[in-house]
């Protein structure tokens, strides 16, 4: 039988398989190329090979890599066999970092047909993980503290089990002995394999031997500076323990105490005797004031877009003034949180031989202004979110912000631009221009809002920061839902002033473990102001968290508010009130569905609303979190009747998944006393913590 004629169809496939044949064969031998190393060369051209036997962790290519260095002095010297034992030395204490305790291996060397074989003979043996750290002895330090040493290695972390690790980590904890005051601080391990040698137990035997405290500290030499001021800035060491640690602690605080004084170029020594019978010590500060000094001049160095007054504004101090240092840290405080600055640092040197002055030099490393921002979110009531920011932090080097943004998911999309000065007239004060055209799906109804805000803020104390402001938006609700009467979604514009506080004490805003959170806020909307409606306004929020053992946090918060009409106003419109329920409230309930509702069971939202939580929860493997949480919350219709009664709860579970900007969220919330045509329960997906 004939061949069937090529038709150009056939030609075309025949060169792309041709041609993807040789493209694949290229790139596996680059691959091979790049993947497997060769061996040194020797400097005589002389030829070896290296035979690598019994590796199954690690590939040919990993073992040469891992002991390339022992292999170019093998090659360079001669083949001494002496760097073959080095290379066995590096290779076996890397199989150990990986968990391989009992690895073994062996080299030897020969001569084939004038070529040199070098061997290594490797006996992995098998992976061993550390199971358990065991403490014993320890009467001062308690065993959760002293375990905190081993936390690179504990089961929960499912480490290969490495005894150089555990070594280090058991020198840590003695040096914490060590900083208490115990300076005969001892610990033996034993570490106990199992029958398969699979895994071990690390058994710690502490002697704590004796604690050294402080009994007294006196000073000469004290001239400028009154001895009172110096020992009531040691007074906290007095009877705590005595150690290097401590002493250093004790120069870092009376030389602090001169350098906010004037002296920044103090000299101290000092001596001491310890009891042996008592262990009590007594520390002799000895002192050499040196001059008090002024400012002399102050230099900016690294800013090359904002403007050096800027950079002055944030100083606090200039020529002319008495050294402070405690300025100096406030300084620089105040420089990075302007937000403009990878690095911030003010340097003292001496202005003259003798000390009488000094100089400040503020050497930084700005940040680049421009910035783009993504966010990408999820809400089981919203679904996916998408939100986008962009901008500079440092307008024509003023150090003022402009951005615009917005964010988009299916029941709501918002546009936003905001014009910031943090410091206005070079004062801790921050003006904020924002306006903003946005629309939003809610249960019972659609609200398109578009307005624009002016606030004034400024720190009041440590932690708390004070706001001023106004704002116009006017607001029109739409879509209601047909048992939510038309009067109650007017389109209204809603002006005022607004004013409040907030204290912000959490450890990390994203992921608090201890600290607390307060803000208070009220706001007036009236006629005269230039709205359609009258009404008073007043929230609150307030959350704590408290580290209960390390990887567990228990959390409580509190939300609440009310809105209350006045002079002509009667009723509030359905899109100022307030609702419950939700990822972010009562979690056994859907979107707003808590509280009043319709003739056929939409949401009205009230006047009042009050919503507490419990949160415990509890690291599993990093980053996973559980909790386990109670919920309570109420709507009240009209204000006058806003009381803590009337409580609806969730009681509940949840898995995070946490990042450095919030956890991914899922709860599930129960309902332990659902009413008619309520759910049992209602499960969230969502970004970030719910309070």
């Amino acid at each position: 039988m004939s061949p069937r004629p090529k038709t150009p169809i056939d030609t075309a496939v025949r060169r792309l398989v041709g041609r993807t044949a040789i493209a694949v064969a290229i790139v596996l031998g680059c691959w091979s190329c790049r993947t497997t190393p060769t061996l040194p060369a020797s400097p005589s051209g002389a030829p070896y090979e290296l035979i690598v036997t019994g590796n199954h962790e690690l590939s040919r290519s990993e073992v040469i890599e891992l002991v390339r260095a022992n292999l170019e002095d093998f090659a360079r010297e001669d083949f001494r066999e002496a760097h073959l034992d080095d290379a066995a030395y590096d290779l076996a204490k890397q199989y150990r970092t990986r968990g391989f305790a009992f690895v073994d291996i062996r080299y030897h060397v020969e001569s084939r047909e004038g070529v040199v074989v070098a061997t290594l003979e490797i006996q992995e043996g098998p992976r061993v993980r550390l199971a358990d750290v065991v403490l014993d002895g320890n009467a001062f330090l308690e065993t959760d503290r002293l375990r905190e040493n081993f936390r690179r290695s504990t089961v929960l972390r499912a480490e290969p089990f490495d005894r150089d690790t555990v070594d280090a980590e058991l020198d840590s904890m003695l040096d914490e002995y060590r900083d208490e005051g115990f300076p005969d601080a001892a610990a033996e391990i034993e570490y106990q394999f199992s029958d398969d040698r699979t895994s071990v137990i690390a058994r710690v035997t502490i002697r704590e031997g004796g604690q050294q405290r402080v009994r007294d500290v006196s000073f000469a030499g004290v001239e400028d500076v009154s001895v009172s001021i110096l020992q009531e800035a040691v007074k906290g060491f007095l009877d705590g323990p005595f150690s290097r640690a401590q002493l250093f602690r004790m120069r870092s605080v009376i030389l602090d105490e001169y350098a906010i004084r004037g002296h920044p170029f103090v000299e101290l020594s000092e001596d001491s005797f310890v009891d042996p019978l008592t262990g009590l010590a007594s520390v002799l500060f000895r002192v050499r004031e040196g001059p008090r000094s002024k400012v002399r001049e102050v230099r900016i160095e690294g800013n090359e877009i904002t403007s050096a007054d800027v950079v002055r504004s944030r100083l606090r101090l200039a020529p002319g003034d008495d050294f402070d240092q405690s300025k100096i840290r406030e300084s620089q405080e105040r420089l990075f949180a302007t937000g403009l600055f990878e690095t911030a640092r003010l340097d003292v040197t001496r202005a003259d031989p003798a000390g009488d002055a000094v100089d400040v030099t503020a050497k930084l490393r700005e940040r680049s202004p421009l910035f783009t921002d993504f966010r990408l979110g999820y809400g089981s009531f919203e679904k996916a979110r998408f939100g986008t920011t962009v901008g500079t932090i440092n307008l024509f080097g003023t150090g003022r912000r402009v951005d615009v943004g917005g964010r988009v998911s299916s029941k709501n999309v918002r546009g936003e631009a905001t014009y910031t000065d943090p410091f206005v007239f070079g004062s801790d004060t921050q003006l904020e221009v924002k306006s903003f055209d946005e629309r939003r799906d809610e249960p019972s109804f659609s609200v398109a809002r578009v307005g624009g805000t002016i606030t004034l803020s400024r720190p009041l104390f440590e932690f708390v920061r004070g706001n001023f402001g106004y704002s116009f938006i006017n607001s029109n609700a739409f879509d209601l839902q047909p048992d939510i009467p038309e009067d109650e979604g007017p389109r209204v514009d809603v002006a005022g002033f607004k004013w409040g506080v907030t204290r912000e004490a959490r450890d990390n805003p994203a992921n608090p473990t201890s600290g607390s959170y307060l803000q208070f806020e009220h706001e007036t909307s009236a006629f005269a102001l230039g709205a359609d409606v009258n009404f008073y306004r007043l929230t609150i929020a307030g959350s704590t968290y408290h580290e209960l053992r390390p990887e567990t946090v228990l959390g409580a918060g509190v939300r609440g508010g009310i809105i209350a009409p006045f002079g002509a106003t009667k009723q509030i419109p359905i899109q100022e009130r307030f609702f419950n329920g939700g990822e972010a409230s009562v979690r056994s309930f859907k979107e707003s569905e808590l509280g009043p509702r319709g003739t056929d069971g939409h949401p009205l939202g009230g006047e009042g609303s009050t919503t507490a939580s419990v949160e415990l929860r509890q690291a599993i493997v990093d980053p996973l979190q559980i909790a386990l949480f109670v919920d309570a919350g109420n709507v009240s219709s009209r204000a006058e009747q806003f009381i803590l009664r009337g409580f609806r709860f969730a009681v509940g579970t949840g898995i995070r998944f946490v990042t450095p900007v919030g956890p991914l969220r899922v709860d599930v919330g129960l309902n332990p006393n659902p009413r008619s045509g309520e759910d049992t329960y209602a499960i969230h997906f969502s970004v970030g913590y719910a309070f």
